[in-house]
């Protein structure tokens, strides 16, 4: 389901819960969406991924040539990788692929402390495979892709994966910018079962917003006596 959707059905869960209707709701869709979003995210972490069936949608990252070497007082190594130019946002886990943007080859995982390793392999097959691995860089996660030397004019990788924030994940496609326009029209599993939880979660979170803010929360019915 689309965001938006997700939104709705929360507004009519508000209904229900409440006994007013829903027009009388004053939220703003952003930050409802914003809530939603959060919500769903704790709950898919404390779900055995067994239980998941979770949409993973692939975008295009676009890469930079960057040398292995990125301290900037130190000199440089003259061995370079192709790095993401956008910051990666959070998965669960890692991608499902990550291949040549016409899908003709996939990268193969390692571990960012193994890569040196393995371009230093004395087998050729190791030495010569095409690697992408993950390093933060204070608050900043960035994708690395390391291929042969046969393979140029790398500028983009495709990647497949399932996001924790499905807004930011969108934002960081090459074509990203449209979905500041539109950021409603993106994808985010909910499992049927764990809704309700994921939309208390967020009745809570609005109320404590309202309450922070010095409004009087609109989520629950006021059934005090008038006097």
């Amino acid at each position: 389901m689309k965001l938006r959707e997700h939104i709705d059905a929360f507004r009519l869960y508000l209904s229900d819960s409440t006994g007013r209707p829903s027009d009388d709701i004053t939220h703003p869709n952003r930050l409802i969406g914003y809530e939603i979003v959060s919500a769903a995210n704790a709950t898919l972490k404390s779900i055995d991924k067994k239980e998941l069936k979770l949409i993973a949608p692939t975008i295009c990252i676009s890469l930079k040539e960057a040398d292995i070497v990125e301290c900037p007082c130190a000199p440089s190594s003259g061995c370079t990788y192709m790095r993401s130019i956008l910051s990666i946002p959070e998965i669960m886990g890692l991608p499902i692929d990550v291949s040549f943007a016409d899908a003709s080859k996939t990268y193969t995982y390692i571990e960012w402390n193994k890569m040196q390793h393995a371009l230093s392999s004395r087998t050729q097959a190791v030495k010569q495979g095409s690697y992408y691995t993950f390093k933060k860089l204070a608050e900043e996660t960035h994708l690395y892709v390391y291929h042969r030397k046969d393979v140029t004019n790398l500028k983009t990788v495709q990647v497949t994966a399932i996001p924790l924030d499905p807004i930011e994940w969108a934002k960081a496609d090459c074509n990203g910018a449209k979905f500041d326009c539109n950021p409603m029209d993106v994808q985010l599993t909910i499992p049927e079962t764990y809704r309700p939880q994921v939309f208390q979660a967020v009745m809570q979170k609005l109320g404590v917003v309202l309450q922070i803010q010095g409004g009087k929360s609109d989520l629950i019915n006021d059934d005090t006596p008038k006097t």
